[in-house]
């Protein structure tokens, strides 16, 4: 799908750095000291799983134009304009992390442990079908 294989190393870096704040969990706990992040740590992992699939779309956009110069600016115009061109899994369960990743930049909404990594399985989801990630 992704031609440029230079982008497609940038990308699977920037899911590396995903998978592995969402799988921090050391477990060490001693004396009360435990290693586990805070709930709301998971909150990054979904903020830049966003960022990794924003810049998937972008990249696609550059090798297969698919929408209007107007529309390139919002994730989530990316987002609907690639459904005629990409066969997704899950668009809405992705739409919704979408709404809930504004809700934390815009208006410092924390999303829930539990939410953030499920909206991060489903953009794992989509990337994995489309090879964009091992």
């Amino acid at each position: 799908m992704i031609k440029d294989a230079e982008k497609l190393k940038q990308l699977n870096r920037q899911w590396a750095t995903v998978v592995l704040l969402s799988n921090w969990s050391a477990g060490l706990a001693v004396a009360g000291i435990s290693d586990q992040p805070a709930d709301e740590f998971y909150n990054l992992p979904l903020f830049l799983a966003y960022g990794a699939l924003g810049d998937f779309l972008i990249q696609l956009n550059f090798e297969q134009p698919y929408m209007p110069k107007d529309a390139r600016n919002q994730l989530g115009n990316r987002m609907r304009y690639s459904r005629e061109l990409l066969n997704w899994r899950d668009f809405d369960l992705v739409e919704e992390g979408r709404k809930a990743r504004n809700e934390l930049t815009h208006e410092g909404r924390l999303v829930s442990k539990q939410r953030c990594l499920h909206y991060i399985e489903g953009i794992e989801s989509e990337l994995r079908a489309w090879d964009v990630v091992k």
